[in-house]
């Protein structure tokens, strides 16, 4: 079988785009599996590619009138032998997807969908009008002519199904690589004075929960904890949040770091001693992923859409409620652990639950059996 991984963009795992570095990852474990294997990206620069790849990786120029493909495009579309071929396509309210999958229905090619949690019903809610009309008029199109729609986690099956209930939904988790977390390097081996706790993801507000983490951190460190806040990236709420620190009284012990990317990134996670995500809507955020293969204990909440596996694995803390108290509490109990040096138990917990189960070897192989067949 040959498959094709099309998105909007260039699969360049160094982004603030959770899309390009699941598609990266994923070709790359099945090339390592034997199949034929490329990567198509629509870009504005197809000439630049920065990133390391294995796989074939062909970039085409992403026109301004977004319903248009290039001619390069629909030429290398129609050149593909229809037999044994599988498109796999990523994300959702694209023209430029549902552009392709007008040419590969013409050409009696079969595709598959990852909408990567962009039908979630809070999503949905954003341009709601705009993504109503876009709905009806193509993106129903997209979904109905795929031969099965990919959910990471079990709300996004119902939000899918929501949407279009005669869809095939099949529900496969993302993974994460530890061979791209083994040579972390951190400038200070000695264990932290005091617990440090931390989040990487987009700086937004209402999606991420950061109000709720800020709060929640704010709650607990007038209870009389004694640790830190850190938190990598950038986005729209930057400000509102420091602002919203600033009013909580615990500015002083939190620190938006900004954007980090690679072993930056990864040798800050490796620094932190509990990882939080406390999202409001999810579908499985790679960042949590990143720092369990760092053998970071969990706090996260259950729209993260990773509650069953931190249960099973007892290595973290899943929110019985997504709320400043609650979060606060259990802050509470993380730091007790941390004083009582229990934490790297629960760590090494994180790093079996990528290994034996969350590991793209075993999501690569899961993709071939249970979405393309």
């Amino acid at each position: 079988m040959k498959v094709i991984h099309v998105l909007k963009g260039k699969a360049n795992p160094e982004t603030m785009n959770g899309v390009n570095k699941v598609v990266h990852n994923l070709a790359t474990e099945q090339l390592r599996l034997g199949i034929d294997v490329e990567v198509w990206g629509l870009t504005e620069t197809p000439d630049v590619i920065r990133h390391q790849h294995d796989y074939p990786l062909k970039l085409f120029l992403a026109s301004k009138v977004r319903f248009l493909l290039s001619t390069e495009l629909n030429i290398t579309i129609d050149a593909i032998n229809q037999e044994d071929v599988m498109f796999h396509l990523h994300s959702v309210f694209l023209p430029e997807l549902f552009s392709v999958s007008k040419r590969l229905k013409r050409n009696k090619i079969s595709w598959v969908l990852s909408p990567h949690s962009g039908y979630n019903s809070r999503s949905m809610e954003k341009n709601k009008i705009a993504k109503a009309i876009y709905m009806r008029f193509f993106e129903k199109a997209l979904i109905a002519g795929a031969t099965r729609i990919h959910a990471v986690g079990k709300s996004e099956v119902s939000d899918i199904k929501n949407l279009y209930p005669s869809a095939e939904v099949i529900l496969i988790p993302n993974g994460q690589s530890c061979e791209d977390v083994k040579f972390v390097t951190v400038a200070c081996e000695e264990p932290n004075e005091r617990p440090i706790f931390g989040f990487c993801g987009r700086l937004a507000w209402d999606h991420k929960g950061l109000d709720l983490l800020i709060q929640g951190f704010s709650a607990y460190k007038q209870m009389g904890g004694k640790g830190e806040l850190w938190l990598i990236g950038d986005g729209p709420d930057k400000g509102l949040l420091s602002q919203l620190a600033e009013k909580a009284g615990a500015s002083a012990s939190i620190r938006f770091l900004g954007t980090r990317f690679g072993d930056h990134k990864l040798s800050t996670i490796k620094k932190m001693d509990i990882f939080v995500h406390t999202s409001r809507w999810e579908g499985m955020p790679i960042a949590v992923l990143e720092a369990a293969a760092l053998a970071k204990p969990l706090l996260i909440s259950e729209e993260a859409n990773m509650g069953e596996y931190v249960r099973q694995y007892s290595n973290g803390i899943v929110l019985s409620e997504n709320t400043p108290e609650i979060i606060a509490k259990e802050m509470g109990v993380f730091g007790e652990l941390f004083y009582a040096k229990k934490l790297e138990g629960i760590g090494r917990r994180s790093l079996n639950l990528i290994e034996e189960k969350l590991n793209w070897t075993a999501i690569a192989d899961s993709v071939l059996k249970d979405l393309y067949m």
